[in-house]
């Protein structure tokens, strides 16, 4: 089941109200910005998914991912410096981790639709202005063969992320509606790119349970003896996409070597 907007995790001091399912966000009062992301996050794979803007429009506006480190509590337009989206400002250009990169998705208006391809594996990320749009607006570049998608410079190796929304200073009534793969689309996802998964909130790469148990004595013999038992277990929080999955179990025994030497005396004179 594809993921939504999380109710738990949003930011900012405007109020809002999430309808359809968490799909559909809706400002109702627009002083000062307003930020939620998703209930889940990748680390890798291929992701595709749609928003589109509702019949009241606000420029100032932003969508794509972010990261864990991202304040919600405050605006999240362009100047982000954990985010990755594009912020609806004249041009409508997207930036990452709050620096432009050059790229005009064109005009952007009530009902345009939005479509975002996540790669998480490569690091890149690709918008597009409409279903039918060119991918970062140009007919060149294509998510399916890895080409001319913005670098996440910004969100390393195994750091996850999340779809993301921000308003600042919106009109009331300003609304976005998500797909994430609940409906149809409006486009087509490029080629090996797979709705955003439903997991777990957890904002940690990794869970880690271990139980350990040990044992020391000092008898004569031995004059030392120990056992230690000790069981790990490691798994990522991404059901979808598990990062780590290990387990280990040890057992250790040490014995007096004072002990060990007069049982290895006591062989010899035997076998003498």
């Amino acid at each position: 089941m594809p993921t939504t907007w999380n109710p738990s995790d949003v930011g900012g001091s405007a109020t809002f109200t999430l309808t359809n399912g968490n799909l559909t966000a809706t400002i109702t009062s627009a002083t000062g910005s307003f930020n939620v992301r998703s209930v889940d996050r990748v680390s890798t794979g291929k992701y595709y998914w749609e928003i589109t803007y509702g019949a009241t429009y606000t420029a100032l506006q932003g969508l794509g991912i972010s990261t864990i480190s991202t304040n919600l509590g405050s605006s999240s337009n362009q100047t982000a410096a954990n985010g990755l989206f594009t912020a609806q400002v004249s041009n409508a250009g997207i930036y990452a981790g709050g620096v432009s990169t050059g790229i005009s998705l064109g005009t952007i208006t009530a009902g345009t639709v939005l479509c975002v391809a996540l790669d998480m594996t490569n690091r890149l990320i690709w918008f597009r202005n409409g279903a039918a749009g060119n991918w970062n607006n140009n007919a060149g570049y294509s998510p399916a063969a890895g080409t001319g998608g913005v670098a996440l410079t910004f969100c390393g190796p195994g750091f996850p992320a999340y779809a993301f929304y921000t308003t600042s200073n919106a009109t009331n009534g300003t609304s976005v509606i998500a797909n994430f793969g609940a409906t149809a689309y409006a486009g087509t996802a490029p080629s090996g790119f797979g709705n955003l998964p439903t997991g777990t909130t957890s904002t940690s790469n990794e869970i880690a349970t271990q139980l350990a148990l040990e044992q020391w004595a000092s008898t004569i013999p031995p004059n030392m003896q120990a056992t230690q038992l000790a069981l790990e277990y490691w798994v990522s929080n991404n059901v979808t996409t598990p990062q780590m999955i290990a387990t280990q179990l040890g057992v250790e025994m040490w014995a007096g070597v004072a002990a060990a030497i007069a049982a290895q005396q006591a062989r010899a004179m035997i076998l003498a």
